[in-house]
């Protein structure tokens, strides 16, 4: 892996890591929890952390913000190439 590269994955990565953390302060409002708001941090995280995967995977990364582009496009193009996911147990 291309060391630019893994600085791209580790930037994503942390942005995810901050929508994941602002999406689980904000549950503890809980009665006055805004719900669209945790919707938002929560889709922006899974969004940023399958950016990274595609970007492991040295696979284009869609400039929409639909995860379906995305999974969808993992699944045709890299589930049995990409070293990332093969090397799961």
């Amino acid at each position: 892996m291309q060391p630019e590269q893994l600085h791209l994955i580790r930037r994503w990565v942390s942005k995810a890591e901050e929508d994941y953390r602002n999406a689980e302060f904000v549950l503890t409002l809980e009665k006055d929890c805004p719900l669209s708001t945790i919707c938002f941090h929560s889709q922006q995280c899974v969004e940023k952390y399958l950016k990274a995967l595609l970007i492991s995977c040295s696979l284009p990364v869609p400039s929409s913000h639909d995860l379906l582009d995305f999974t969808i496009g993992f699944r045709l193009t890299a589930a049995s190439n990409c070293p990332v996911w093969t090397s799961r147990p």
